[in-house]
């Protein structure tokens, strides 16, 4: 049987239950007028909607990151981007992440745990 949904899914699952166990409630591919969601997680009265990518061969652009932040701010929640180790930015992906103070962390797959590198933003 062909597989419908990449490695990205696997990661998705990785970052979910990472929040789990971290005490965080998470919601998985919620849809709704602002479009799908990857993850969304709250905890303490803070709402972050998670964005999971795998990119190794394509670098993540600007318009992903005006995406998450459009998402987010249409949820009223804080845009997180959780990216495996092998993916690459644009530029202009750079600057806007900055800019909208996007969280950025690094996932490690098969690792109970994730990276985090302050290279972008921190938390």
């Amino acid at each position: 049987m062909p597989r419908t949904r990449g490695r990205g899914a696997g990661y998705e699952i990785l970052v979910a239950n990472i929040l789990r166990s971290k005490g965080y409630r998470v919601r998985r591919n919620v849809r709704g007028p602002y479009g799908e969601a990857d993850i969304i997680a709250s905890k303490g009265g803070k709402t972050y909607l998670f964005e999971v990518k795998h990119r190794p061969s394509t670098p993540i652009m600007r318009d992903d990151i005006v995406k998450l932040v459009r998402k987010a701010s249409r949820l009223k929640a804080i845009p997180v981007l959780a990216v495996s180790l092998k993916t690459k930015f644009h530029e202009s992906a750079i600057r806007e992440i900055k800019g909208q103070r996007v969280r950025v962390v690094w996932v490690k797959y098969g690792v109970r745990d994730w990276v985090r590198r302050y290279r972008f933003s921190g938390f």
